[in-house]
């Protein structure tokens, strides 16, 4: 039975109610996801338009940092007004715009530092806090960066940044190459300073190196082998300590950057070695140019700003070079030729050092003084130099010019100066030129800066500094007539035979030294000396007649005045003259009876160095105002900028004589691949050798084989040079000059006979090939060479560099026809008792650079040092050249040509050296010959090169060692045996006074570098 429902009024109307009561819960629901999903929408957007304004101050930021990078390469203190118009150049990014809270710029860089008279930030001394660096004094000059960006729809972010630009002086390290770098010394070596390579760093030792402060390599450091290949383990076995904060710990062959030598597999242990705080903890590392860069632990390459600024057209090599034409004059300004103040340049043509358009940057329009005037009393320049000389107490004398028995321009008739047997006195003069040809020749242009010294303002005073005079000293007074001493005679000029025994020292004070004075005393360059024997006639009295050509009362007066009384500033250099690493052996047979010559006593005319000597003492009291004594005062002083150069003084030498790169009859020839070398303004000089086939490891005796091998490549370009033996210009006949340009030679005789066969016969000719080789043609071991360097018609070379003088004497007093110049440095040790004051009532410091290789004569900045130790008497000083050698205060040039290839009459005494020293070296090559070292660089302890016999006496020097570049005119290998040198106790260490800037030597070379200290978002508007 169905039941029936009954409905009650009330229910339907809940029912109604809960309907419309869900109905309004889901949409509220509804409306609040809406809304949820409208505020996301809105907050997205907000978050997308900050993050917009994020990412343009960020890139704004970036890019005012790079600009104040781009700034600091190109100008360490640049002016504030131009650190703040990089503020003038934002990012252009669409919608942004940047613009503080307040409307003003929001995009500023500042200094706190205050400003100077010159309108540059002040640079403070700091230590880098952190990095490799960490430690390390530097110049900084800090900025503060800020930049706000603001969106369309007004998000705003606001960055800064702290940084700050640093100059890290290069003389703060103790050892710094930009090369490879190598240690091997036999003896115990702890030099001290930083060590920085931005090659490879080569560790090894017979028996102990301590590296006793931080190391970094920006390649590689490889303990497994020396850097021509040769293993340590045999010889080398000895033990490396490295710095590792707190003491030092031994480094182990297997501990390098690599597992073996160069080239090898990456060392997987290196970065704990290298970073871990049991091991090295960060002092020593490696970098990116690593042959396992994965594994380099963070060490960085640090370039000159004149490798920066040049873009890849320029080297490290060209702080020491002349100008070229069309650089720009930020590139000029790093050349110390920009930066001396005081610039002596020598050329062969007047163009390539005169200023004005299409010449010489940075140089004066004065023409060039012309050198073969100065044997010519009625020039008007010549009046004046005698003018000056008057004033001076000085003597007038003309320039070397040749004695020869021949007639004035007549040809032939060259008489060897052991013409007869050499039981008797030689009857000889020995001259390779005709009578009265002049033997010192070309152009000079000597110039001061004044103030201030970046704008090149230069002036000339070539004749007030030769108005002090140009003759240095005869350094082998051969006595009176008789034995076996010429009777020489204006009329008769015979050449002595070199001397048997050692001859004392030619610095003046030396325990045993020659008793002659300077010709000149006052003398601040000299060109010439007076002859070993001048006339009896005119011997003079000092040194009790014994045959000077000078006599001193109240001033020291010049007796010899003819041409002939006068040779040229020469000495033979046994690394540069041996083309192996043998010594010559064998005799050269003469028909004549006792007229036959050991190849031993022969010098190679690659080892002939003709110098231009320096008297930094009478340099020194030049700046000072102090060196005259009579007539206008001295320009010096003039060159004193306390504003931009405080620590003051700066000499630059660049002697480009003989340096010829032409054809025949003087035609020009093009440009090298890749304009390097680049030429100068003639297009005629390169400032480089121009000869590097010289390892030519398949042969023996290292004759040439014409192609480029692993050594030999000075320039990286991969090309093969040659162009330095094809001395055409200089065995043209001499052409007097009709105006103001000489295309002459120096009219040299035949020396050696015609044809591709025959030996020179000493009784005749002056030139010999060396005892090898098929040596036909041109004397280079029977090669020969193409056009278009030879002379017309002839394919061989006209000089080779191993071509040897049979009577070495003959060298001393003629021209050399390569390009063989050099700077020696005399009369050095006394520097702070003869430089005026600096700022800070420091006394001022020198620097000394030249273009070619220099050589230091005698103790250098240490006045009075004895007993091995340094007085703290000196100044901040610098020696800079293509490579720098070190020579004794025993030293004599006489000896090197008496005793060429045996260190028995070259020995040493006691010497001290306070500078730091900047030069080259040469490339590593496979080792050649079984000699352990042959085909190294010859290591750090070896970097100042030797000539002597030290034997077990000290050679005490301070300092700082940088080699900036390659060799490229004093290119001889480094070889440990031919009778180049014996090592001296090496007192070697780096001097402290550089960690302070104001002992820094002047225009010390800076590593640039920007550094981050701080970086933040600002969060309140008003920060």
């Amino acid at each position: 039975m169905r039941v029936t429902k009954k409905i009650r009024a009330g229910e339907s109307g809940i029912a109604l109610l809960t309907t419309i009561l869900l109905m309004v819960l889901m949409s509220s629901m509804l409306v609040g996801f809406i809304l949820l999903i409208n505020s996301g929408q809105k907050l997205t957007g907000v978050d997308d338009d900050y993050t917009k304004a994020f990412y343009a101050a960020e890139a704004g930021m970036e890019k005012l940092t790079a600009d104040l990078g781009t700034l600091f390469d190109a100008n360490y203190a640049p002016p504030s007004a131009t650190v703040l118009a990089l503020g003038n150049f934002p990012p252009p990014i669409p919608g942004i715009s940047y613009t503080a809270a307040n409307g003003a710029d929001g995009y500023t860089i500042t200094s706190p530092n205050p400003v100077d008279a010159n309108g540059n930030y002040t640079a403070t001394v700091t230590q880098i806090s952190s990095g490799p660096y960490q430690g390390m004094t530097a110049l900084a000059t800090p900025y503060v960066l800020n930049v706000t960006a603001r969106t369309t729809a007004g998000s705003e972010v606001k960055l800064q940044r702290t940084t700050q630009t640093v100059g890290i002086p290069m003389f703060q390290f103790g050892v710094f190459c930009d090369p490879d770098c190598s240690y091997f010394a036999g003896p115990n070596f702890n030099f001290g300073g930083r060590t920085h390579t931005n090659g490879n760093l080569w560790l090894a030792s017979g028996a102990t190196l301590t590296m006793s402060d931080r190391v970094t390599a920006y390649k590689d450091v490889i303990r497994y082998t020396l850097e021509n290949g040769h293993p340590v383990s045999s010889g080398y076995t000895g033990t490396v300590n490295v710095y590792n904060g707190s003491g030092t710990r031994t480094l182990a062959p297997n501990e390098g950057s690599l597992t073996l030598g160069a080239g090898s597999a990456g060392n997987v242990n290196w970065p704990s070695l290298s970073t871990g705080a049991a091991n090295y903890a960060g002092n020593l590392r490696n970098g990116l140019g690593s042959s396992a860069p994965t594994l380099s632990t963070g060490a960085q390459q640090l370039l000159l700003g004149i490798v920066t600024l040049g873009a890849g057209t320029t080297q490290s090599i060209d702080v020491i070079r002349r100008p070229i034409l069309n650089e720009t004059s930020q590139v000029t300004q790093e050349r110390y030729f920009a930066q001396a103040s005081l610039k002596i340049l020598l050329s062969d043509n007047p163009q390539d050092i005169t200023g004005g358009v299409g010449n010489l940057p940075c140089t004066s329009t004065t023409p060039p003084y012309n050198l073969a005037n100065l044997n010519n009393p009625a020039n008007p320049d010549t009046a004046k130099i005698m003018g000056y000389l008057a004033a001076h107490n000085e003597t007038y004398v003309p320039l070397a010019t040749s004695g020869s028995a021949s007639l004035p321009l007549a040809p032939g008739a060259y008489t060897p100066s052991t013409r007869t047997t050499l039981a008797v006195p030689p009857v000889g003069d020995g001259y390779w030129q005709p009578n009265g040809t002049p033997i010192i020749h070309g152009y000079i242009k000597i110039e001061v800066q004044t103030t201030p010294y970046n704008a090149c303002n230069f002036t000339d005073v070539t004749d007030e500094v030769l108005g002090y005079g140009y003759v240095g000293k005869n350094i082998n007074p051969v006595g009176a007539p008789g034995g076996t001493v010429p009777n020489s005679t204006e009329a008769n000029p015979i050449l002595p035979l070199l001397p048997g025994a050692e001859i004392g020292s030619q610095t003046t004070g030396i325990a045993g030294a020659v008793p002659c004075p300077d010709g000149h005393p006052q003398a601040i360059i000299r060109l010439q000396r007076m002859r070993d024997n001048p006339p009896t006639a005119f011997a003079g009295t000092d040194g009790g007649g014994i045959g000077c050509g000078t006599s001193t009362g109240a001033h020291t007066v010049i007796n010899a005045i003819q041409g002939d009384d006068f040779w040229p500033n020469v000495l033979f250099d046994t690394r540069e003259g041996l083309m192996n690493n043998n010594d010559p052996t064998g005799t050269l047979t003469s028909l004549t009876a006792n007229n036959n010559v050991p190849f031993g006593n022969m010098v190679a005319l690659g080892g002939v160095m003709q110098y231009v000597e320096i008297d930094v003492k009478n340099v020194a009291k030049w700046f000072a105002g102090t060196l005259a004594s009579g007539g206008a005062p001295d320009s010096g002083p003039l060159s004193h900028d306390p504003a931009i150069a405080p620590n003051n003084y700066v000499v630059y030498i660049s002697d480009r004589r003989s340096n010829n790169y032409n054809g025949p009859n003087y035609t020009a020839l093009g440009a090298f691949p890749g304009n390097w070398p680049p030429l100068s303004p003639s297009g005629y000089e390169t400032g480089e050798y121009g000869y590097n086939d010289f390892v030519n490891p398949a042969d023996a005796n290292g004759c040439p084989n014409k192609i480029v091998d692993t050594g030999e490549d000075l320039d990286a370009t991969g090309l093969l040079y040659t162009y330095g033996e094809f001395a055409n210009q200089t065995l043209l006949p001499y052409i007097p000059p009709p105006g103001n340009t000489w295309k002459g030679g120096y009219g040299f005789f035949a020396l050696q006979p015609p044809g591709t066969t025959g030996t020179p016969d000493p009784h005749t000719w002056g030139f010999a090939p060396p005892p090898y080789g098929a040596n036909g043609l041109g004397y280079n071991c029977g090669t020969t060479d193409a056009a278009p360097y030879g002379p017309s018609g002839v394919a061989g070379a006209a000089i080779w560099a191993g071509t040897l003088v049979i009577h070495a004497n003959e060298a001393r007093e003629n021209p050399n026809p390569l390009f063989r110049r050099a700077v020696k440095l005399v009369n050095g040790s006394d520097l702070i008792d003869n430089l005026d004051q600096c700022p800070g009532n420091v006394t001022c410091g020198l620097t000394i650079a030249a273009e070619n290789p220099v050589y230091i004569q005698g103790s250098f900045n240490c006045p009075s040092c004895g007993g091995n130790t340094f007085n703290n008497r000196d100044v901040g000083a610098s020696v800079i050249g293509d490579a720098v050698t070190v020579l004794s205060d025993n030293w004599n040039d006489v000896n090197s040509f008496s005793s060429p290839y045996s260190t028995n009459l070259r020995t040493a005494t006691t010497s001290y050296y306070r500078t730091a020293v900047v030069g080259g070296k040469g490339v590593p090559f496979p080792e050649v010959d079984g000699v352990e070292d042959f085909g190294t660089d010859g290591g750090v302890h070896n970097f100042m090169r030797e000539l002597e016999n030290w034997g077990a006496v000290n050679m005490n020097y301070t300092g700082s060692l940088v080699c900036l570049y390659t060799n490229r005119q004093a290119i001889g290998l480094y070889k440990s045996g031919g009778g180049v040198y014996n090592p001296p106790v090496r007192n070697y260490s780096f001097d402290t006074n550089f960690l302070d800037p104001s002992l820094l030597p002047p225009r010390t070379p800076l590593f640039r570098d920007i550094n981050t200290t701080g970086f933040t978002q600002l969060l309140s508007p008003t920060q």
